[in-house]
């Protein structure tokens, strides 16, 4: 979406310092009055018709999001029928771009099993020998974390199983692990999850923090997407985002599905066709930025 009030205040300020410089050449050229007072009006003329055209592109958004809201229902009709889905959503992301997926997901006839959302404490590089100390005191018996000593990884790698549906680790250990993020202010359950397990998951993130935030985001939905389908959406093509770095890596780009525009409507739409599609086997990239191969996946 184009921020058309960001631009309306832009132009009206490059304005006011054309006036500003036009009364300013004025006095030290000694030009007359009524050039000055004709000056002004010519630029308050043209100020007004920037407004009228910023009225007319914001109405016309408008009215773009309102038709993909209708559309949504007939382009995602029984698309996740029988899925399972968890939303995860990392610090950073904004609760809008987070209930507008939710809502495209009601549309697919998904079923909607647990919403957690990770703390920028979870995310944090300071925060690995914490979150290893964590696990050492709640992995359960027959689970075999991964072996490189990163915190993230291996809370992620549990809690990813203790969510999947392909893992042997139960909804009790689940539960306690989400109740332990939580008591550290890691985690926050916005939705409980039931005692099924889910068979896809939804990842939605900020527009990018810092390269150690991003590379435990990364880490976090490399863990997920070993157990089952992803897709990660983020708002905006913008380079430090985490779906930037997902396209740019080849291994990660085989592997997770991507969207870069989750702020607009046809964003949160293509999350869902994303999801889908994943689910049954093809990965891709969509959106507006470098790297996308598409808007929205092609339908079957």
């Amino acid at each position: 979406m184009i921020n058309v009030r960001y631009h309306l205040a832009a132009l009206s300020a490059v304005f006011l310092a054309i006036a500003v410089g036009v009364v300013l050449g004025t006095v030290v050229t000694g030009g007359s009055a009524s050039g000055l007072s004709d000056g002004l009006t010519s630029m308050r003329h043209d100020n007004a018709a920037l407004r009228d055209k910023v009225d007319h592109l914001e109405s016309k958004d408008s009215k773009h999001r309102e038709f993909t809201a209708q559309v949504a229902g007939a382009a995602l009709r029984d698309t996740l029928r029988g899925q399972r889905v968890a939303v995860l959503a990392v610090d950073g992301a904004k609760p809008s771009q987070v209930r507008g997926v939710a809502r495209m997901l009601d549309r697919s006839q998904a079923t909607k099993d647990g919403q957690l959302t990770l703390a920028k404490e979870f995310t944090s590089p300071n925060s690995s020998n914490e979150l290893l100390d964590l696990a050492a005191k709640l992995i359960p018996k027959g689970f075999e974390p991964p072996n490189d000593n990163d915190g993230v990884e291996t809370v992620s790698a549990l809690l990813a199983a203790s969510i999947m549906a392909k893992s042997g680790v139960s909804a009790t250990d689940r539960d306690k692990l989400t109740s332990a993020l939580d008591e550290l202010d890691m985690a926050n359950v916005d939705k409980p999850f039931s005692r099924d397990k889910v068979t896809a998951v939804v990842i939605v993130t900020g527009a990018g923090q810092s390269k150690g935030h991003n590379a435990t985001v990364l880490t976090c939905a490399e863990q997920f997407a070993r157990t089952a389908p992803v897709v990660l959406a983020s708002p905006g093509p913008v380079s430090a985002a985490p779906v930037a770095e997902v396209v740019r890596d080849k291994h990660r780009a085989a592997k997770i599905s991507t969207i870069d525009n989750i702020m607009d409507p046809e964003g949160q739409l293509a999350t869902v066709l994303a999801l889908d599609a994943r689910v049954h086997g093809h990965v891709g990239h969509y959106g507006t930025g470098p790297g996308t191969t598409a808007a929205v996946p092609e339908t079957p």
